[in-house]
This record gives structure tokens, sequence and C-alpha cells, in this order.
């Protein structure tokens, strides 16, 4: 609960520093790195999410979420050699849709809401990112085949990604 507030509140360091403390070293810590990871990159610690992220492939080469954000943070600094690989590793790890959450969750947050003003806020939040759980992979997966489209294109690169 505490580790949701904080990243809620934007205090990253803090939600990092949460996150830190519960770190085994072993393979069991992934989510955790990824998660450190994106408190950096949110934090605008651009190298430090990308060393996170690189340690979360470590342990686990398949996990899209370290591939989907070092995929687009060296896009985003024009690094489009280092990109393009990951970009492909994401589109080969792309992972299976998310269920939508069950009706009865909706219906308890309605429920919640009308009691307690300041739970309007997030049942509305909550409805937006529960609607359509897959979404943002959506979002980058079309993302991504229109950026190797275009880095195919200019670095002459005919490599297909192989999509499951």
């Amino acid at each position: 609960m505490e580790l949701g507030r904080r990243i809620g509140r934007k205090d990253y360091d803090g939600a990092i520093s949460i996150l830190e403390n519960s770190l085994s070293n072993t393979a069991d810590d992934v989510h955790g790195l990824e998660m450190i990871a994106h408190c950096h990159r949110w934090s605008n610690r651009t190298d430090m999410a990308i060393d996170t992220a690189r340690r979360v492939l470590v342990h686990d080469p398949k996990k899209f979420g370290a591939l989907r954000l070092l995929s687009e943070v060296y896009a985003e600094r024009n690094e489009h050699d280092i990109a393009a690989p990951f970009v492909r590793l994401g589109l080969e790890s792309y992972p299976d849709p998310t269920p939508p959450a069950p009706r009865i969750v909706f219906w308890a947050l309605r429920l919640v809401a009308s009691i307690t003003p300041r739970i309007k806020r997030v049942e509305k939040v909550a409805r937006e990112h529960l609607a359509d759980p897959n979404k943002e992979v959506r979002d980058w997966f079309s993302w991504a085949k229109q950026y190797l489209a275009w880095y195919d294109s200019m670095s002459g690169d005919k490599q297909t990604p192989t999509v499951h």
C-alpha cells in the first residue's frame, strides 16, 4: 500500500527506497527492479533507468517492461542503432493481453465513491485504467511497428520481427 501511495504522489525516491529494501539479489527481484527502473525514468534519471532495466534483463532477457523502457529511452535519445534491437526483442516478447477487470470491481468502486467523496476522483481514474488494461501495450506495439519500418527504411535493414 505504501509503495502505491508513494508512486501516486510522485514520490519516486521514496518508492525506490521501499523497493530497494525488498530486493533479495535473486531472480525474484525482476518485478521490483523493473519498477525501480520506471521510477528513475519518471524522475528524469534516464541513465539510472537504463542501468536498472539492463539489470532486469540479466535475470529475464525477455521481460517486456524492461525491453519497452529501453526501446523508448534509446529512441528518445536518437540512439536508434541501440533502440531497434530492443524494439525487436520487445515485439518478440509481446505479452498476452490482460483480461479486463470483473464488473464487480466497478460496482464496488461506484459504491465506495458514493459513500466517500474523496474516492470519487480515484473511481474516475480507476475506471479509465481498468476499462482497457492493454491500451498502453497496444499503443507501444503500434509505435514499435512504425518505428521499425522507419528505422529499416533509413538503415537499409530488412529484418522483420517475429510477433507471437
